[in-house]
């Protein structure tokens, strides 16, 4: 719709005598001075309000009659308004949130070498980074600076594959206590301090270690085919231990067991970074889920991950405690 009107829509203007600025500039205005029907509405408030006139001449000039100024003036001027308006808008969604790499969650395998998907919508929930430790000792009691909470319901199915290749089932672990956590097998984030953990609990646990299953589920979208030798057991303090499996397996396999554990993994989608939240269970030996610990660690700068050994140690020690309850039914 032509929001400028046209010529004929513009209200009359009686044809008098045309005084320009220049004249009013020159003193040549004996009488009021009034815009013509053919002068703009610039030039009219310029005759008016421009030059130097006196201030009487100039209230005469008001008075007298009021510069017109036309439809087709203003239609252009509510336009201009508009197009201000839509393009505000849509700048500050290119910049708001347009150029911002939005973080993706998981959807079904739609291929990519490996078997790793190419493409993956987003989701709501970003993990924040952790927070820096407080100087020294954390002194809280135990159960809180495991952050667990109690459960007691079926532990969710896992149908998934070992390092190996083999598979390997929750179900088939029937008489263990798993303990069951998430990382990736690169093993480059958080996962630097749990594998200590993990290491300290199973010496704590001694010689009871042996009916104990630590289960490390792949938490690495990009990465799902089999490793025989994932860098997290290979190089890091889970080394050579005989009771401790890693698990991948397709994606969708993968998503429903990050789903039934609530395991957020989230992919940045130009730097391609994989995150998701710490967090492990204890299963007992009729497939129950028992307890839920929340896992922490102190990031640096340059995306490392580090926790002070005597906190490293107690977290540890902590989980042999949580397993021993569960074992003893407390």
């Amino acid at each position: 719709m032509d929001t400028a009107g046209s010529d004929a829509d513009s209200p009359a203007v009686e044809p008098v005598e045309t005084v320009g600025a220049d004249a009013a500039r020159a003193g040549l205005a004996d009488g009021p001075i009034r815009a013509s029907a053919e002068a703009s509405p610039v030039a009219q408030l310029s005759a008016v309000f421009g030059g130097s006139l006196t201030d009487e001449e100039r209230a005469r000039a008001l008075t007298s009659q009021n510069p017109q100024v036309s439809r087709r003036f203003l239609g252009w001027s509510l336009g201009a308004l508009a197009l201000l308006a839509i393009g505000g808008v849509g700048l500050d969604h290119l910049l708001g949130n347009g150029a911002a790499s939005s973080p993706t969650a998981l959807a079904e395998n739609t291929g990519g070498q490996n078997g790793v998907p190419t493409g993956i919508p987003s989701t709501t929930f970003v993990p924040p980074n952790p927070s820096p430790l407080p100087g020294g000792a954390i002194t809280a009691p135990l159960d809180a600076y495991l952050g667990r909470v109690t459960l007691n319901k079926r532990a969710p199915a896992i149908d998934l594959t070992s390092a190996a290749g083999a598979p390997w089932t929750l179900a088939s672990q029937a008489g263990h206590i798993l303990v069951i956590t998430f990382a990736n097998a690169e093993c480059n984030d958080a996962c630097t301090v749990l594998t200590n953990e993990i290491a300290v609990a199973s010496g704590a646990l001694g010689g009871s270690a042996s009916a104990v299953r630590f289960v490390v589920v792949n938490s690495d979208p990009l990465e799902t085919a089999p490793h025989p030798t994932p860098p997290l057991i290979t190089n890091t303090a889970l080394r050579g231990l005989p009771n401790v499996v890693y698990l991948t397996g397709s994606l969708t396999r993968l998503a429903d067991v990050w789903a039934a554990y609530g395991v957020t993994v989230v992919v940045q989608n130009t730097t391609r970074t994989v995150t998701h939240n710490e967090i492990m269970y204890v299963v007992d030996g009729t497939g129950r889920l028992r307890d839920r610990l929340t896992p922490f660690a102190n990031e640096g700068v340059g995306g490392t991950y580090t926790l002070p050994s005597a906190e490293i140690d107690r977290f540890g020690r902590g989980i042999a405690a949580v397993v021993n309850s569960v074992k003893g039914g407390s």
